[in-house]
């Protein structure tokens, strides 16, 4: 089994929370400073400094708050993420590798490796297409799959080892996503 990139544009990994985080901070900072500059103008009464502090304390357990929940956002992307890379497993059995966006293998793996591919080089920064030997309605296939950053499976394919043996192949692949959710390869 196969895994190969898409050629989709991704869009870079935002970071709302910590962005959100720091312009509540950068806008209560803001506000102390106007606070503490009125202070030494009028002196205010001690109450009105208790409810500055307690407004103090909320906009903390907020910013806390909204921090926490990034964290956990973050952890269920690496789950899903490490559920991903459980599933490549599955495809380990045979022969696979991993390409990143523009279709370039990054990783490469599986029993048969070493057989179809006993050259690392022979794979390991090639494009996927310069590899793989497709009839034209099995690459349309693949490429419509592609183009939509779908999963697909069963596309007849042929390698060839160095000494010309033909292996005939089921290529099966599913994207990969980053944390924002855009595809970065198969």
């Amino acid at each position: 089994m196969l895994m190969f990139a898409s050629i989709a544009a991704s869009r870079p990994e935002r970071k709302r929370g910590f962005s959100i985080t720091l312009i509540a901070l950068l806008g209560f900072g803001a506000l102390q400073i106007a606070f503490l500059a009125l202070h030494s103008i009028f002196e205010f009464d001690q109450h009105i400094l208790v409810i500055e502090a307690g407004l103090a304390l909320f906009v903390t357990i907020a910013c806390l708050w909204i921090v926490a929940r990034e964290d956990r956002r973050s952890e269920q992307a690496d789950e899903t993420a490490e559920r991903q890379l459980s599933h490549l497993a599955d495809f380990a059995t045979d022969l696979f590798w991993e390409t990143d966006l523009e279709g370039f293998v990054i990783t490469a793996g599986g029993r048969m490796m070493d057989t179809i591919f006993p050259d690392s080089d022979r794979v390991l920064g090639q494009h996927y297409l310069s590899i793989i030997n497709l009839e034209e309605r099995e690459k349309q296939k693949m490429l419509t799959a592609l183009s939509q950053i779908e999963p697909y499976s069963d596309i007849l394919s042929v390698l060839y080892d160095p000494q010309g043996k033909a292996y005939h192949i089921s290529l099966s692949a599913t994207p990969r996503f980053n944390r924002g959710g855009d595809v970065v390869g198969y």
